[in-house]
């Protein structure tokens, strides 16, 4: 049971997150089920000013809810992001501390909406950069109880069992100071697997949130052969596979917008 149920919540905390990075989460669960919107917020670090979220009960069950501030590893599980270059510099993107929350417990009936206000209020002045964090929602199910299949024989009440589930979603939350002056550095290679890969290096303060494209090398009639959403966070090395093969030389172009990838470019020599 303890090998199940941790299963479960790894999979929901980690499904979770990758879709909060869209703007979106929803957790559903039996008959429990609650929503989030949004599931990015972004806060100017030098104004000091209070932001919200809503927490919906979609679901037919009284629910109570926990909301708290955690800070997940580059290379942790629940986000997967690369890993850091600086293992010294790994966390000094971390806003949890200066996060307030409130309220910190929502109790929701079925239908019903609430409002979440957060803030960031730093005890001292952070230093140029992009700031990171999570805001961690979870719901604690209800006891259920659940027939044992291996009942004696000639016994008239089945063995139960108790399961609490604990279900689980967050939201990311971005922090600015100062301008940004993010600058990726790039490698190319080939694994054993045969995959191309093109890996991302971000030695800047700042995260990268655009797209890149890899194209044909050659100058005046370049050929975009496949583009790729790409998330690098400050002081970050992230590897990615190009499922379409390249040639041996490739040229990579980035850029904030899809389709648009203005900001620089690699020439790629396998």
């Amino acid at each position: 049971i303890m090998k199940k149920t941790t299963a479960i919540r790894f999979f929901l905390i980690h499904f979770s997150i990758v879709l909060a990075v869209f703007g979106f989460t929803h957790i559903v669960f039996g008959k429990a089920s609650f929503s989030v919107a949004p599931g990015v917020i972004e806060f100017n670090l030098k104004e000091r000013k209070t932001k919200s979220f809503i927490i919906s009960n979609s679901g037919d069950e009284r629910i109570r809810l926990m909301v708290r501030p955690v800070f997940f590893g580059i290379d942790s599980n629940s986000l997967k992001a690369g890993a850091p270059i600086n293992l010294e510099n790994a966390n000094q993107d971390d806003l949890t501390k200066a996060i307030r929350v409130s309220p910190k417990v929502v109790v929701l009936s079925p239908g019903q909406k609430r409002k979440v206000r957060l803030s960031i209020r730093s005890k001292k002045k952070l230093p140029p950069g992009d700031y990171r964090a999570h805001l961690l929602i979870n719901i604690l199910e209800t006891r259920k109880a659940a027939d044992n299949a291996t009942t004696p024989l000639g016994s008239e009440e089945g063995m139960s069992i108790n399961l609490n589930i604990k279900m689980e979603t967050a939201i990311a939350i971005y922090g600015r100071a100062g301008t940004p002056d993010t600058k990726l550095d790039w490698r190319c290679g080939q694994n054993k697997q045969g995959i191309y890969f093109v890996q991302a290096i971000n030695q800047s303060k700042w995260n990268f949130r655009g797209w890149f494209g890899v194209y044909s090398p050659e100058e005046n009639n370049e050929k975009l052969i496949t583009e790729v959403r790409l998330i690098s966070l400050r002081n970050s090395v992230r590897a990615i596979p190009i499922r379409i093969p390249p040639m041996k030389t490739f040229k990579i172009r980035w850029g904030y917008k899809q389709n648009t990838h203005d900001k620089g470019s690699y020439l790629c020599d396998l």
